[in-house]
């Protein structure tokens, strides 16, 4: 007969640089080990040798705060690392059981947002990354995570209900405001390189590239308003005008605010005909990121309204 006290399980929060952050879901930790494979013709596999070995911990935050270390990229250029020469430790700690400790984690997964009064502001999960902690061993569990004493009924501090936030949401572009049926959809996409050198485990990432996109349903809007919003007289060779779009909450006090820097239409646009919808059809705003002072300008605002 099973041992009933052995089976594990509740909820926890994260620690990481000094801020508390609660899940929507759940909190994941996943040990990732890749192998190379020794293949012979006259045996086939024959064994296994370790070429890397992180910790990937991803959840969806409830709450909104934190948002500097949620989406700390804005500024970053091509080649910058996102390790510095100090470990950064994330802690999750569970109501029950092991509390652990990843050595050196960063954020590689940006979270997507959903601006809409009647769903959750955090869409989609942040990711970390722990890597081997610097200037460590590579072939030991210890460099990457390390586990506290047990614990039971342990109190989850850091929660403030007030910080998950519901608003309506306006945006502006151009000088034109939007309204929509559904809410904003905002994704992130980031790209890294990884630092691996021969016989070594990842040991640090880079900055590669980044850009944001921001999708809607416009609603109570003129057909000319719409049109107004598209890349008129643009030329085939030509580039589309950017401009800043700013996405903020009108009701509700601290809401969140996002401003996309230099945003264009990239899809074109639908009318439909139905009794049903709104005859305007979905827009789709994507960031190109511009050159000021010779470095890549701020992609983005992120804040409260």
């Amino acid at each position: 007969m099973i041992n009933r006290t052995l089976l594990i399980k509740g909820p926890g929060q994260v620690a990481y640089a000094s801020a508390a952050f609660f899940s929507d879901g759940d909190i994941t930790a996943t040990l990732v080990e890749k192998w190379s494979d020794i293949i012979t013709s006259g045996f086939g596999r024959i064994g296994r040798t370790l070429m890397d070995r992180y910790i990937e911990v991803s959840f969806v935050p409830s709450m909104w705060l934190g948002t500097a270390i949620l989406f700390p990229y804005a500024t970053y250029q091509p080649g910058d690392v996102l390790y510095g020469s100090t470990d950064a430790p994330l802690v999750i700690t569970p109501r029950n059981g092991r509390p652990i400790t990843i050595v050196n984690a960063q954020v590689t997964g940006l979270p997507g947002l959903m601006l809409a009064a009647d769903k959750p502001t955090f869409k989609g999960p942040v990711k970390f990354t722990g890597l081997v902690g610097n200037s460590d061993d590579p072939s030991l569990l210890a460099s990457y995570f390390t586990q506290g004493s047990v614990g039971t009924n342990v109190a989850l501090t850091g929660m403030v209900a007030a910080d998950i936030l519901r608003s309506r949401y306006i945006g502006t572009w151009n000088g034109t405001s939007i309204r929509t049926d559904k809410g904003w959809d905002i994704d992130f996409n980031l790209a890294v390189e990884d630092d691996h050198p021969d016989g070594e485990v990842t040991v640090n990432k880079r900055f590669k590239q980044l850009e944001a996109s921001a999708s809607c349903d416009p609603t109570a809007i003129t057909e000319s308003a719409y049109n107004g919003l598209l890349n008129n007289a643009v030329d085939v060779g030509g580039q589309p005008p950017g401009y800043a779009l700013a996405v903020a909450g009108v009701a509700a006090s601290g809401a969140p605010a996002v401003t996309l820097n230099n945003a264009f239409i990239e899809d074109g646009a639908s009318y439909l005909y139905a009794p049903d919808k709104s005859r305007t059809g979905r827009l789709k705003f994507t960031t190109i990121r511009t050159i000021t002072s010779n470095v890549l300008a701020s992609l983005w605002t992120i804040g409260n309204s």
